[in-house]
């Protein structure tokens, strides 16, 4: 039977080849995989034990659609993750959506090692301690993700973002660099969190620059591999396309690294 890689990065995953595990049957949200049983999340959630009755091994199709930090509790990643006694594998575009520290979801459902992390709240609050500068600790560097992705990840495609270009198309005057600098001020005395600040500091760079083009993070992976940001001068907008940067660069090195050709 094979059981590695049980996490698969294809740009295609309708297409992938199921005839490497035995006997699989796909869960998905928007279509499985050709010529495998399949049966969608919603239906599967209410007998998972029911549906894999006569399978040998459970393939998830599209995990970083099913899965979210807001739906995670639900009782059917709870049979999944804890009570499931199958070989697993998990079948994606990307290896994470938004937040490098998803990247856990695939691991948790393969039942593979990812440092000592037994749930993802573990992984998500790690990671927001590095995102926030309380520690200089990347739990989901490259480096990391290459640790404990080997022999356990493969990439089907070497690059996934085409270009990634960022053009600083407005210079602010000295009378908005001074409105920023109070409004700045103002956010860190009446906002509770670090990132009601920036929307709100990002809203400003918005009217000042109408023709401004910074997506949030979760844009970044709604399939669009060719990216022109325009954006202002400001620090806000520095810091974001600099982290937008990050989070294409680790897309990619994550599929060169575990790109088997």
């Amino acid at each position: 039977m094979t059981t590695s890689p049980k996490i698969i990065l294809t740009q295609s995953p309708r297409y992938c080849d199921a005839s490497r595990w035995d006997e699989p049957l796909c869960i998905h949200k928007s279509g499985g995989i050709v010529g495998c049983d399949s049966v969608p999340l919603d239906e599967f959630a209410t007998d998972p034990r029911g549906h894999l009755e006569n399978y040998e091994t459970a393939v998830f199709v599209g995990l970083t659609e099913m899965m979210t930090p807001s739906n995670r509790t639900d009782d059917v990643w709870e049979f999944t993750f804890n009570q499931m006694d199958m070989p697993t594998v998990s079948v994606d575009r990307l290896l994470f959506k938004t937040d490098p520290w998803r990247s856990w979801f695939h691991f948790g459902l393969v039942n593979a090692k990812y440092r000592d992390y037994t749930y993802s709240y573990l992984a998500e609050s790690d990671y927001e301690q590095f995102f926030n500068g309380k520690t200089e600790d990347n739990p989901f560097s490259l480096e990391e993700i290459q640790k404990w992705g080997d022999g356990v990840i493969e990439s089907q495609y070497s690059q996934y973002f085409r270009t990634f270009d960022v053009s600083v198309d407005y210079e602010a005057d000295p009378s908005e660099e001074f409105e920023y600098s109070e409004l700045l001020d103002d956010l860190f005395q009446e906002k509770n969190t670090i990132g009601q600040v920036r929307r709100a500091l990002e809203d400003y760079c918005d009217d000042i620059h109408p023709d401004r083009y910074l997506p949030k993070r979760y844009q970044l992976f709604r399939g669009e591999t060719e990216w022109e940001l325009s954006i202002t001068n400001l620090p806000i907008d520095q810091w974001k396309a600099s982290y937008l940067q990050e989070l294409v660069d680790l897309t990619d090195s994550i599929a060169e690294v575990f790109y088997d050709e």
